[in-house]
């Protein structure tokens, strides 16, 4: 087992990052010490230094690497890669001293020619493999069963884009698409929720520096730096663990938005480790989806149950009964006694009436168990969503 000291004052970050070790494979293989501060972390680093390996964010990283004195500064300039060395005024007994502990440093931007500074934003997953690898070279061995049976770095799979659309306004898509990546987000690390409906206002949204229209701006204009700055732009919806971003002052902004700005979204966060993307999807994008323009792997299209029958869109009947389209019908209007009447073929679920996210309290809570079960079966039954398996409501 790897013991790991981790040092960050981002408590939102170290509770996730301790979160998923304790629900997945990960927990017979780390045991986590956790600090708040530099002293206390010193003291453990004296009785553990041959068999622990050390994490700390930048902020604790630079304030000590900045300070000639400090004990912890000259721990983490001696233990650098080459490449990363700085002259220092240790003696080769200090350096000896502590030649085999490990030390990390978590920083906002890539830099794979410094091994031991890791990309913060990366899959905890493989911020973990890295360590072993990197740190205790000896442990390798141990990670059966959380990498491949090659013993290979398990290639990332590509995020999977679910789209979900109404030709009809008030048919419950913001609703749907925010309790579907709220699910998703339960087991999974990053679940990515893009709100692209001008109306009605997003009910998750991230207390992020720039607001939606910005990152439009440098997707457009910089792309090549939101690798390293996206979470400017995009943060994490602290009552769900969805990642969202801040609606625009303007709403009318959304309507600048086109495919090529989505395709290209999707591609940047899928690279940075997003296993899904849930595009809530305003009525004007849904020819991109029939004409396929919109990249996605799957299609939610919500109906209200008075308009079940699609009468007048033939376009839009061919395109339901596609195997990637998953056609759900809304109860909201629906007079009692549903069940007696027959489902178009191509629907495959009939969701219960709910208020309004924007009505209660806590928009990240399931608001009907009847929904939660809906959705969970959905889940299950998508090949684009690995079966859900781990999903529990």
């Amino acid at each position: 087992m790897l013991e790991l000291a981790f040092l960050t004052r981002d408590q939102e970050y170290a509770e996730r990052f301790i979160r998923y070790i304790q629900n997945s494979p990960w927990q017979e293989r780390v045991l986590i010490h956790r600090f708040s501060d530099v002293q206390s972390l010193l003291v453990f680093s004296e009785e553990f230094d041959s068999e622990a390996v050390f994490l700390l964010d930048e902020e604790a990283a630079e304030l000590q690497e900045k300070n000639d004195d400090s004990k912890l500064g000259k721990l983490l300039l001696t233990d650098m890669p080459a490449t990363d060395k700085r002259e220092t005024d240790q003696s080769p007994s200090d350096k000896s001293e502590h030649k085999r502990a490990r030390w990390f440093v978590l920083t906002e931007r890539q830099d794979p020619a410094s091994p031991n500074r890791l990309f913060r934003y990366q899959p905890v997953s493989e911020l973990l493999q890295h360590l072993y690898r990197v740190g205790r070279p000896n442990h390798s061995a141990h990670l059966e069963g959380v990498t491949s049976r090659s013993g290979e770095k398990p290639q990332p799979r590509p995020a999977a884009v679910i789209g979900i659309v109404s030709p009809y306004g008030g048919s419950g898509v913001t609703t749907v698409s925010c309790q579907l990546a709220g699910m998703l987000a339960l087991r999974q690390e990053k679940v990515l929720y893009m709100h692209l409906d001008l109306y009605p206002e997003p009910s998750l949204t991230a207390n992020v520096e720039y607001d939606f229209s910005r990152f439009l701006y440098a997707l457009t204009t910089r792309p090549e730096e939101l690798e390293g700055s996206w979470h400017r732009y995009c943060g994490r919806h602290a009552a769900s663990g969805v990642y969202c971003f801040r609606a625009p002052a303007v709403r009318r902004d959304l309507r600048d938005v086109e495919t090529a700005h989505l395709n290209e979204a999707c591609r940047l966060f899928a690279g940075l480790g997003f296993e899904t993307i849930v595009l809530d999807l305003d009525a004007y994008f849904l020819d991109d989806l029939l004409e396929g323009r919109l990249a996605h792997d799957e299609c939610w299209m919500i109906l209200p149950w008075s308009k079940r029958d699609l009468q007048g869109f033939p376009a839009l009947k061919v395109f339901a009964e596609r195997s990637s389209v998953r056609c759900l019908l809304n109860h909201v209007h629906a007079p009692a006694g549903i069940g007696v009447d027959p489902l178009p073929e191509y629907a495959e679920a009939v969701l219960p009436h709910v208020p309004s996210l924007r009505e209660q309290e806590d928009p990240a809570k399931m608001p009907d168990a009847r929904y939660s079960s809906v959705l969970q079966r959905l889940i299950r039954e998508s090949a684009v969503l690995r079966g859900g398996a781990e999903i529990h409501g």
